[in-house]
């Protein structure tokens, strides 16, 4: 059953991982093509949203490079921890916009599965 667990856990961050990266890659490399798809881009400024980009991309890495490596694994609760912060932050905004409905289900969606994965983590007292 732990077995079951573990491998549940890495598919959940390596899922969260692979959403996260190449969606906060594009905001931070392609900033027009970014506007252009997603409505909520042009309403933040620039330096913002570089910064927002940088920190999920950052901490999708910290969701499974530590756990890989075997190298500051005490890193993955931290991640977890500011990229649910990220999304309770995200979850406010959007709430704000006329967007609402879909953005509700998006944030909060995530913020159980990273709440979930912390718990998780905690109850079983792994770093790994």
């Amino acid at each position: 059953m732990v077995a079951l667990d573990n491998t549940l856990l890495w598919g959940l961050q390596a899922l969260l991982a692979l959403i996260l990266f190449p969606a906060a890659a594009t905001r931070a490399l392609s900033y027009e093509f970014a506007k252009k798809r997603m409505a909520w881009v042009a309403a933040v400024p620039r330096s913002l949203l570089l910064f927002i980009s940088v920190a999920e991309i950052l901490g999708a890495i910290g969701l499974v490079l530590p756990g890989l490596t075997h190298v500051a694994p005490q890193l993955i609760p931290v991640a977890a921890v500011g990229l649910g912060l990220i999304q309770v932050l995200a979850f406010v905004f959007h709430t704000s916009r006329p967007s609402r409905p879909r953005a509700l289900r998006g944030s909060a969606w995530l913020a159980r599965v990273r709440r979930r994965r912390m718990m998780d983590r905690q109850r079983r007292g792994t770093a790994r």
